[in-house]
């Protein structure tokens, strides 16, 4: 009698999540399609040959929402209904960024533009010089999950998520980032924690990729490794406009209250790169000046991509290329706003405190700091920490989405692997902007990115 009593309510109250998670489901899933609606193109196909005006919009915000309720949900229902060493077995197989990294190093998908019927694998095979079978079995296993179609026994076409894959489409370049570099590091992880002269160190010289690279180099990060291997650094550049497509970061540039600023409102991208962001910012908001800083190498490639993609902000003067060490120097002085995208990630706090106070040194008293990151959240349920501005799931979900959101904390773990550096909570944040003389006035929650929005302290005191 005790053990019937014991399950039952627990039956119960499994039920009750099951249904609460399958409407969330289709919830979700109507207002995904009634953004879809709303462009007049409908609701694409996985098996589409043409992209979406969805697929490359820097202001689909509110589908971003829906799929992030949407994933957390139907990968919380499958992990509740499925067995726990069918869902172990299938998250321990890397197989898949494996295959993708074959796909664009070989330009399969550029192989295939072109011919919407699609190509015969031996045909593909000696276009790409990948042995047919070998290329056959990967194929197979991508069009599995959607990503290339197998339209007859053997003969593959592009789909709506090959095309991403194409040389032309900087997201090909973020795959080659994350299937190199950063799985060099991942992979790493294991032996790094076991080596005691590793293990306990949060020096960015000490990360699982410089493990992984000490014959090569002795001390530096990653950003050093690029100056040894120049393809893989213009790859990173061109990776970064993939990113900001991916991690939907350029809603910021809508989303944010640009238009409220006055005109010539100076603008300094910290760290630019090639200005993923600022691209975006400067054809949206024509009314800022912008100066883009970083090491010589990330500035001379943001010269040759802004003279070739955006020549009028150059030619008007309303961008500007500055190089920088940010650990050595401050940025310009006296900007309206410092923007950082991705940059605090990157370094462990004793480094990322040095950045930030570099830029409080320059700062006038209405300059504010943007930071433009991931924001972590616990999953406590019964979380009381206090209302931080970043959006909690609804029930049943977890606090913060569970796989919906799972990307910050696969981008916590690279961090460690790449840099020994982090993702960080609101609460982390807070103490960081404090250590750099900084202080937090509000964030902005973008769905996937948050911008932190910082005022100097003590200005006059």
């Amino acid at each position: 009698m005790t053990t019937e009593v014991d399950v039952q309510p627990a039956s119960e109250s499994g039920r009750a999540k099951v249904d609460a998670l399958l409407a969330l489901i289709i919830s979700a899933t109507r207002d995904a399609t009634a953004e879809y609606e709303l462009t007049g193109h409908g609701i694409p196909s996985p098996d589409s040959q043409s992209t979406h005006p969805l697929d490359s919009s820097p202001d689909a915000l509110a589908l971003k929402k829906a799929i992030r309720v949407l994933e957390g949900a139907c990968e919380q229902l499958c992990t509740t209904l499925a067995q726990p060493m069918h869902t172990i077995a299938n998250r321990s197989m890397p197989y898949d960024s494996s295959c993708l990294r074959v796909m664009v190093e070989f330009k399969v998908a550029d192989v295939l533009d072109g011919f919407p019927d699609g190509l015969h694998v031996n045909e593909i095979a000696k276009k790409t010089n990948i042995e047919q079978g070998k290329l056959g079995r990967m194929l197979r296993l991508l069009a599995t999950r959607h990503c290339f179609r197998e339209v007859t026994e053997d003969v593959f076409a592009n789909n709506r998520l090959s095309l991403t894959l194409l040389s032309s489409n900087p997201t090909s370049a973020t795959v080659g980032l994350f299937t190199e570099e950063c799985s060099r590091g991942v992979t790493a992880l294991y032996d790094n924690l076991s080596d005691p002269d590793y293990a306990s160190s949060y020096d960015s010289n000490k990360s699982a990729f410089m493990y992984s690279i000490k014959d090569e180099i002795t001390h530096g990060s990653l950003f050093d490794w690029y100056a040894l291997h120049p393809k893989q650094q213009e790859r990173f550049g061109r990776a970064m406009f993939g990113w900001s497509a991916v991690t939907g970061s350029l809603a910021a540039a809508k989303s944010y209250p640009w238009e409220k600023l006055p005109p010539d409102t100076t603008f300094c991208d910290v760290g630019s790169g090639a200005g993923a962001f600022s691209t975006v910012l400067a054809r949206a908001h024509p009314h800022l000046k912008i100066t883009l800083q970083d090491l010589p190498g990330p500035i001379e490639q943001a010269k040759t991509i802004w003279e070739k993609d955006y020549p009028e902000a150059v030619q008007e003067g309303r961008v500007g290329f500055v190089t920088m060490d940010f650990f050595k120097e401050s940025p310009v002085k006296g900007q309206d706003i410092y923007y950082l995208r991705h940059i605090v990630h990157d370094w462990p706090d004793s480094e990322a405190v040095v950045i930030l106070r570099n830029i409080r040194q320059v700062m006038h008293p209405q300059s504010r700091v943007l930071i433009h990151e991931y924001v972590l959240q616990h999953l406590n349920e019964n979380n009381t920490d206090k209302q931080t501005g970043v959006e909690k799931a609804p029930a049943p979900l977890l606090p913060n989405y569970g796989s919906g959101n799972v990307r910050l904390y696969n981008q916590d773990v690279n961090m460690l692997g790449m840099f020994n550096s982090k993702e960080r909570t609101f609460e982390e944040f807070v103490v960081l902007g404090s250590e750099a003389g900084l202080e937090l006035e509000k964030l902005w929650d973008f769905a996937e990115t948050s911008i932190l929005e910082f005022k100097g302290q003590n200005f006059g005191a």
